[in-house]
């Protein structure tokens, strides 16, 4: 993606700026849609009419287009940036501001939890900002003077950014998921973090956290983080989702490329593997792997993209799916699955520059004959498939309160979206 460096022409008398809002772009009613061409920018103030929005004196926004199409990037009064992963909001503060530990930046009036924050032009494609669109600057990061916001994983559409300042408070913790327990963190030096299953946590009748907690069951947390001599941080939460293959469920099958394919020649499609069967749409591809790259950990895996159907013709239903495998390319893949929940920190297969595959493991929110795994990009996998009764399923899922089924997507374990009720969902 071409790198933005744009300089600003008139000379900001510096600002110095203590506490509350410090940056803001705002949309306003009925703003008028913003198409920005294939792989250019449009400016705040150049080539959108002040007239469209408020903004912060001194600072500069830009809309950048990683693709090769015009899109609207404001449309409907909001910032749009779901029809393209490739692209990205800009923000250069004002002359004289800089990012401090704590500052938080937040999308306004948003449509979907997530989003993402980045300090260069480098795409993110999953969400780094929590379920109330919010970011907070890490030690590591200030100094910073200007920041992208990408639609991430969940899409967000937004009506603005503002970029807040809270001297004399901690900062509020950070709930992620990681290896299936939840672990806390606080910026604040020194700091310790108070959490509990409903809202209004306080130090007198939370939980101290010491460790991170294991998730046995869905459930919200909610915490704080306080510090002698400072304000209680404000309160986050997150919901956590618990899902898992249920332990009644049997190995059926695992669908891998056959010895005779797996040892090389030209690519060719496979079917009718074992007790399953590979069934590719137009977009799926399925060929030879045959120790790729010259690596020992690609035999077996088939190289696929697009949705591929995984059908059972035994006389019990698929309940679990282990997908198994590594990214053909140097980035990472997403992997979604209709009408099944993933049970492991992570969606995402690692890139071909990883030394081993990944797992991802499905449950089925259902036990079903066949079901669709989409992968993103093109990646090499094998299936692993699990069989059961509905049975032993639903009492599984009513054990562990299954929802509807969403889409889910993750990056380093983290969880970063849990809105789309379409596809495969997660711990979060």
């Amino acid at each position: 993606m071409k790198k933005i460096f744009t300089l600003i022409a008139a000379a900001f008398a510096a600002i110095t700026v203590n506490a509350g809002e410090i940056f803001s772009v705002m949309l306003v009613e009925g703003a008028a849609d913003l198409e920005v061409g294939g792989q250019s920018m449009a400016a705040f103030g150049t080539d959108y009419s002040s007239d469209n929005y408020t903004m912060t004196a001194g600072a500069r926004v830009e809309i950048n287009n990683g693709h090769s199409n015009a899109k609207n990037y404001v449309s409907g009064g909001k910032f749009n940036l779901n029809g393209s992963g490739g692209s990205s909001v800009y923000v250069g503060l004002p002359s004289g501001v800089a990012l401090k530990a704590g500052d938080v930046i937040r999308l306004v009036n948003a449509t979907q939890k997530g989003g993402a924050v980045s300090f260069d032009d480098g795409k993110v494609s999953s969400d780094n900002m929590n379920d109330a669109n919010e970011y907070t600057i890490s030690e590591a990061e200030a100094g910073n003077t200007s920041f992208y916001i990408w639609r991430g994983a969940s899409k967000p559409t937004f009506q603005g950014i503002v970029v807040e300042r809270n001297e004399g408070q901690a900062i509020a913790p950070a709930i992620e998921v990681s290896n299936k327990t939840v672990v806390m963190s606080c910026g604040t030096e020194g700091a310790s973090i108070y959490y509990g299953t409903a809202p209004g946590v306080t130090a007198a009748t939370g939980t101290l956290y010491s460790a991170p907690i294991a998730i046995t069951q869905s459930v919200t947390y909610y915490a704080i983080a306080v510090k002698d001599g400072l304000e209680a941080s404000k309160e986050v939460s997150k919901n956590v989702e618990y899902y898992a293959i249920p332990s009644t469920a049997k190995f059926g099958a695992t669908l891998e490329a056959p010895t005779d394919i797996a040892e090389g020649g030209a690519d060719e499609e496979l079917s009718s593997l074992t007790s399953g069967t590979y069934t590719a749409t137009s977009d799926g591809v399925l060929s030879n792997s045959a120790a790729w790259q010259g690596k020992a950990a690609f035999k077996g895996l088939v190289k696929v993209k697009g949705n591929i159907t995984i059908t059972t013709t035994g006389s019990e239903d698929i309940v679990g799916i282990k997908v198994i495998g590594i990214a053909n390319s140097s980035s990472t893949q997403v992997v979604t699955a209709a009408d099944m929940y993933v049970t492991t920190d992570g969606n995402i297969l690692p890139s071909r520059d990883g030394d081993e595959p990944g797992t991802i493991e499905f449950v089925a929110a259902a036990p079903a004959k066949s079901f669709v795994i989409n992968i993103a990009g093109q990646s090499r996998v094998k299936f692993e498939v699990y069989t059961g009764t509905s049975a032993s399923v639903n009492k599984a899922q009513a054990a562990q309160g299954a929802a509807a089924p969403k889409k889910v997507l993750t990056k380093n374990g983290i969880v970063i979206n849990d809105k789309y009720n379409v596809a495969g969902a997660q711990v979060k």
